[in-house]
C-alpha cells in the first residue's frame, strides 16, 4: 500500500507539494497574536531551516550530475550514485526537501498546520522512498544491497563526510543549472513569507521586500534561459 502511495506522490511531486504550500500560504492564518520577538524567532528559525535545506540540495546538485529520478512519471536510474552525498545519507535529496518544507511551515506561523505537516511531510516522502527503493533493489541488486548496509536511509552518517567529499569535487555551475529553479523557489518563498508577515501585522512591507521578489523571478528566468540555450554547465 505504502508503495502505491509513493508511486502516486512520485509521479505528481512536483507540482503537488507546491500547490499544497500555496494553499497553506493563502488559506492558514497565523495561529493567535505573537510578540514580536517570537515572531522574529519563527521567522530566523523557518529561514534557517529552509536555507540548510537548499543548501543540501546545491551540495547534491554541484558534486554530482542527478538525472531526473524518474521517466514517464515512474521512477528510473540509469546508474547508482553511491559517492559524496550519497555516502552520508540515501535521499539527501529528501532530506533537503523535508527541511524545506518545515521550513516553510515554521514561517506560515500555524500551528496546527507545523504540527500535522510536518509527519505528513516525513511520511510522504517516505512512501516515494519505499517506492524507489524497491525498483533499485530490482535494476541494481547486490549492489544496492550493498549499499542500504552501509549508508542510512535518512539521518546522515556524518563519520563519513569526509571521506566521501574527499574526491567528490564542486561546480558551482553544475549547482547552479540542476537546482536553480528549486533554490529560487526557497527565496522567493522566504521572501513572501516576509511580505505576508508585515500585510498581516499592518506594518509597511519595505521596497527591498518587492525588488528582492522581483529580482528573484528575473534570475530564475534568466537562469532558465542560459541552460535551455546550452550556455551552462551541467556536466
Amino acid at each position: 500500500m505504502q508503495e502505491q502511495i509513493g508511486a502516486i506522490l512520485f509521479r505528481w511531486r512536483n507540482i503537488l507539494f507546491p500547490v499544497i504550500f500555496t494553499l497553506l500560504l493563502a488559506f492558514a492564518p497565523p495561529s493567535g497574536p505573537h510578540a514580536t520577538e517570537t515572531k522574529n524567532l519563527l521567522f530566523w528559525c523557518g529561514l534557517t531551516l529552509a536555507a540548510c535545506g537548499a543548501g543540501i540540495r546545491l551540495l547534491v546538485a554541484s558534486t554530482h550530475y542527478v538525472k531526473r529520478a524518474g521517466r514517464n512519471g515512474s521512477v528510473h536510474a540509469d546508474e547508482l550514485f553511491v559517492g559524496g552525498p550519497f555516502a552520508v545519507t540515501r535521499n539527501p535529496l529528501y532530506v533537503g526537501n523535508v527541511l524545506i518544507a518545515t521550513g516553510f511551515l515554521v514561517l506560515l506561523g500555524n500551528l496546527s498546520a507545523l504540527a500535522v505537516g510536518v509527519p505528513v511531510t516525513i511520511l510522504a516522502y517516505q512512501s516515494i522512498i519505499s517506492t524507489e527503493e524497491r525498483y533499485l533493489r530490482i535494476r541494481f541488486g547486490q549492489q544496492y544491497e550493498n549499499y542500504i548496509r552501509t549508508v542510512p536511509r535518512w539521518l546522515p552518517d556524518l563519520t563519513r563526510w569526509q571521506a566521501s567529499f574527499l574526491n567528490a569535487g564542486f561546480c558551482w555551475r553544475r549547482a547552479i543549472a540542476m537546482d536553480y529553479s528549486t533554490t529560487g523557489a526557497v527565496i522567493a518563498g522566504i521572501t513572501i513569507m516576509a511580505i505576508r508577515g508585515d500585510i498581516t501585522s499592518g506594518t509597511h512591507v519595505p521596497t527591498t521586500l518587492w525588488t528582492m521578489l522581483a529580482g528573484t523571478v528575473v534570475a530564475i528566468v534568466f537562469v532558465r534561459h542560459l541552460k535551455k540555450s546550452g550556455r551552462l554547465l551541467t556536466q
